[in-house]
């Protein structure tokens, strides 16, 4: 199941969303701006936001004690942990049916604090030991001033 946990202490940020993809040897870049919530976990950190492109629902991001864990709900439902040296399974919802993948990741590292910071993760998506392509995710985060009350839509 997908559940979020929303912590009273999330603060607003901006995120900056790099990612880049190599399949078949084209490269495609893509860049995105959305606002999100940044939450402090007993072991790491969460985040959350939705992507402009695609049906708007929520993605999670969760990092602690060297992984992280994307989860996203919807038509498109999407859950992949990343973690060096480890291959993980990863199911992703498309239109025709779930993918089963496997996911390697070869490098993870983050640098947050309640001011913001950096993601960053890079992997390799395989379908029955084919290789799908390889990924960079590069998430900068930006914390923003909440408007005043009386201002919010």
């Amino acid at each position: 199941g997908y559940r979020a946990v929303l912590s009273m202490d999330a603060l607003s940020v901006s995120i900056t969303l790099r990612s880049r993809q190599s399949q078949d040897g084209e490269e495609t870049h893509l860049e995105q701006r959305m606002a999100g919530t940044l939450s402090a976990t007993r072991n790491g950190w969460q985040l959350q936001y939705r992507e402009p492109s695609g049906e708007g629902e929520e993605t999670c991001l969760t990092l602690e004690q060297g992984r992280a864990l994307l989860e996203r709900g919807g038509p498109m439902e999407t859950r992949m942990c990343f973690q060096p040296g480890a291959v993980h399974p990863a199911r992703y919802q498309t239109l025709y049916g779930a993918l089963e993948l496997s996911v390697e990741t070869d490098y993870l590292g983050w640098e947050l604090s309640h001011s913001g910071g950096r993601v960053m993760i890079r992997y390799r998506l395989s379908a029955q030991e084919q290789l799908l392509g390889a990924y960079t995710l590069q998430l900068r985060v930006r914390t923003v001033q909440e408007p005043p009350a009386d201002e919010q839509k």
